[in-house]
C-alpha cells in the first residue's frame, strides 16, 4: 500500500530528537539510548545541520579511536543526505533508503523539518498494511465475497 509520507509521518508522530552541533559524541549517545532511537537531528537554532546516527559511531568514531567524551558530534555527523517530503510517496522513500544504505531521513516540507523516519518506520507501515489487506482477504473469502 503506498501512501504518502506526510500520512506515515501522521501515522508515527512528529517527535524530533535534536542536540546541538557542540555536543560530545558521548552525549548524543545517551540521549540515542535514553529514547531508544538511532539518530538525532543536528540543530544550530532553528536550522537543521545535520543528523548524526548510530553508524557515525560506528564508521567514524570508533574506527578512528576518537575519544567520545571530547569529540563533538558537528565533527562526525553527516550534513549530505537526501530528505524526504510529506507528498513522496512511501514506495520512492524506499528505494532512497535501499539505495542510498541509510537508515534515517528527514522530512522537510516548504523548507521547514516536520520530523524524521526510519527504515524501521517504513518498515512497521508495511507489515501492519500487509496485516490488514490480509485479513481483509480472509473475510472476503470466508463471506464468499458476500457483505456482511
Amino acid at each position: 500500500m503506498n501512501i504518502t509520507i506526510g500520512t506515515l509521518l501522521e501515522f508515527k508522530g512528529t517527535q524530533l530528537y535534536t542536540i546541538p552541533p557542540t555536543a560530545t559524541v558521548a552525549e548524543a549517545v545517551l540521549e540515542m539510548n535514553r529514547h531508544n532511537i538511532g539518530s538525532l537531528v543536528v540543530m544550530e537554532g532553528a536550522r537543521m545541520l545535520g543528523m548524526f546516527t548510530a553508524r557515525d559511531l560506528m564508521r567514524k568514531v570508533i574506527p578512528a579511536a576518537l575519544d567520545p567524551q571530547t569529540t563533538q558530534v558537528r565533527h562526525v555527523m553527516h550534513s549530505e543526505y537526501p530528505v524526504l517530503s510529506p507528498d513522496m510517496g512511501t514506495e520512492e522513500a524506499m528505494e532512497i533508503f535501499e539505495i542510498q544504505h541509510i537508515r534515517h531521513l528527514p522530512v522537510f516540507d516548504q523548507g521547514q523539518l516536520k520530523g524524521v523516519l526510519s527504515i524501521g518506520d517504513l518498515a512497521r507501515w508495511c507489515a501492519t498494511a500487509n496485516r490488514v489487506e490480509a485479513e481483509s482477504l480472509r473475510n472476503y473469502i470466508h463471506t464468499g465475497g458476500l457483505p456482511g
